[in-house]
């Protein structure tokens, strides 16, 4: 369905009842199929600057510049970052204690959570 040409490398594919969106990180969305949406442009969006934000509240120290409040990021991006873990060592199953925030069941795996920082460098408050 995605011309052939068609440059993305992030996105997704919202599909719907009448055709399908394809939104492309920082590219313009495209209606699908091209043929029957020929004529209609969809009306450009505003881009939202999540980086600039978190970089403009990590200078201000004003949480409330951000675009996802702190407590809710960091436990989506715990989320996600898991989910990489998994997807390296599937098909295994990973049983994750986040109150002590380790991988409870596979050694190989719980090494991925935490790396060995160079002489001279660590996290803020460890």
């Amino acid at each position: 369905m995605i011309p052939a040409g068609t440059r993305y490398s992030y996105g997704c594919l919202l599909k719907g009842s009448e055709g399908t969106l394809l939104l492309r990180h920082g590219s313009p969305a495209m209606l699908l199929p091209v043929e029957k949406f020929a004529g209609i442009r969809p009306e450009k969006l505003s881009p939202i600057r999540h980086h600039g934000a978190f970089v403009d509240a990590a200078i201000s120290g004003k949480q409330d510049e951000l675009m996802s409040p702190i407590t809710y990021a960091a436990s989506l991006t715990e989320f996600i970052l898991l989910g990489n873990i998994a997807m390296q060592h599937s098909p295994d199953w990973l049983e994750w204690d986040s109150n002590l925030g380790t991988i409870t069941n596979h050694p190989e795996a719980k090494q991925r959570i935490h790396r060995q920082y160079r002489d001279g460098w660590k996290i803020l408050g460890t």
